[in-house]
């Protein structure tokens, strides 16, 4: 246990140093910023250009319009960083072998991956709690802020149990393929075959990346028993790649 801890502060100091820590940190602290300032300031900007004469007139913003703008900016730009931020969390130390004298010193295997787990598990819910405050500070600056938090805050946590998943993913991209080119293809692969599969609308809702494209639908329809099914699916499937992941490191001969 002390290891583990040892080595989940080690983590954390080395996402410090390499600044990846903080780049997350900005990244979505601008997300929380521009989705308010978007919905406010486009329909000003439309309205001000004319094309042939013709003036584009566009339907006065709304808090609805902010939120739509944040979880457009979570759900692409927001998946995107976190998966290049975390790409080569596992690979890195595979290829440069710096687990070596800390499986000699005691470190166990399964606690290198569950710290590694969870400290990227913390910077996420970091980021995206960061990007939430100030997309709610500044909604209520320029619109007003009726859409109840419990409501928000559950809309919310579709697109975070989303980014655990795609966390989990990578954990066992880069165990499997010790590469970070293997990593992102590992993930962009799932990716991708949830994406055509979901194509069917039949099928949709019932695969774990319906809950970032849909999100939104939470705070339109405040239904959210149709999110139940992807939610249980999301969570089962981050448990069996995390325990996937601590088979295939066992498994894996380090160097």
């Amino acid at each position: 246990m002390k290891m583990c801890l040892i080595f989940i502060k080690k983590e954390l100091l080395e996402y410090s140093r390499n600044k990846k820590l903080f780049l997350m940190l900005i990244i979505f602290a601008l997300f929380g910023l521009l989705s308010s300032l978007i919905a406010k300031l486009t329909p000003i900007i439309l309205e001000s250009v004319s094309t042939n004469g013709v003036i584009i007139q566009m339907p006065e913003p709304t808090e609805l319009d902010s939120w739509a703008q944040f979880f457009k900016n979570i759900g692409q730009m927001g998946m995107l960083t976190l998966i290049l931020v975390f790409s080569n969390q596992m690979s890195i130390e595979l290829e440069k072998g710096t687990l070596v004298n800390l499986f000699s010193k005691g470190l166990s295997k399964n606690a290198v991956v569950m710290a590694k787990f969870f400290v990227s598990l913390i910077i996420w819910m970091t980021s995206c709690l960061i990007a939430f405050t100030i997309t709610w500070l500044y909604t209520g600056y320029f619109f007003e802020n009726t859409i109840s938090i419990e409501l928000l805050l559950f809309a919310l946590s579709l697109p975070f149990l989303f980014g655990v998943l795609l966390l989990s993913i990578e954990l066992l991209g880069g165990i499997t393929t010790g590469s970070t080119v293997g990593t992102l293809s590992f993930v962009g692969v799932v990716t991708l075959v949830q994406l055509i599969l979901s194509i069917k609308t039949d099928w949709n809702k019932y695969f774990p990346i319906y809950l970032v494209t849909n999100s939104l639908d939470v705070l339109k329809n405040t239904n959210t028993t149709v999110f139940h099914f992807p939610i249980v699916i999301t969570i089962i499937l981050t448990f069996v790649v995390i325990i996937s992941s601590l088979i295939a490191i066992k498994k894996r001969q380090i160097v």
